[in-house]
């Protein structure tokens, strides 16, 4: 997990994989969660991918699903999990790092300050490092993976 030290240097430290990315969506995610009821977040999500998948099995078993159908349904479906498991994320975040203002800070929750602070800058900057992090990894992952197949 990096985290982010008083005096501005990034520390990298252990922790899991998804606090390296989540940040864009995390954001959107903890302000629902300090909103509304994390229950009723977590009932709709719940329901909305269910009709999604209902309405798609109907649509199959009757023989007139279509491919844009298929794609529109995935979408939903896919934010409604996103979303979901970005409002738990954003609270374990919160409590893993201590949150301790000043002292130690996750990017993540360095981003969710800015956005309240209203420094819009600051908060797509580090959103922008989240996410070229992220890609790094990714890229980093694929080259090694070919290396050892080779």
């Amino acid at each position: 997990m990096l985290t982010v030290e008083v005096d501005g240097r990034l520390d990298v430290g252990d922790g899991r994989r998804s606090g390296v990315g989540g940040a864009p969506r995390a954001e959107l995610a903890g302000a629902a969660a300090d909103r509304f009821n994390k229950k009723r977040i977590l009932l709709f999500t719940q329901s909305t991918t269910m009709a999604m998948h209902l309405t798609l099995a109907v649509l199959v078993l009757t023989g007139t699903v279509q491919l844009w159908q298929i794609y529109v349904s995935a979408m939903i479906a896919g934010a409604a999990l996103a979303f979901a498991r970005a409002v738990g994320e954003f609270g374990a975040v919160s409590v893993v790092s201590g949150e301790i203002s000043g002292q130690t800070e996750t990017l993540p929750l360095f981003v969710s300050q800015q956005f309240e602070q209203f420094n819009l800058a600051g908060a797509y900057g580090a959103s922008i490092l989240l996410a070229l992090l992220a890609l790094t990894t990714l890229l980093l992952m694929n080259l090694l993976k070919v290396k050892e197949g080779a």
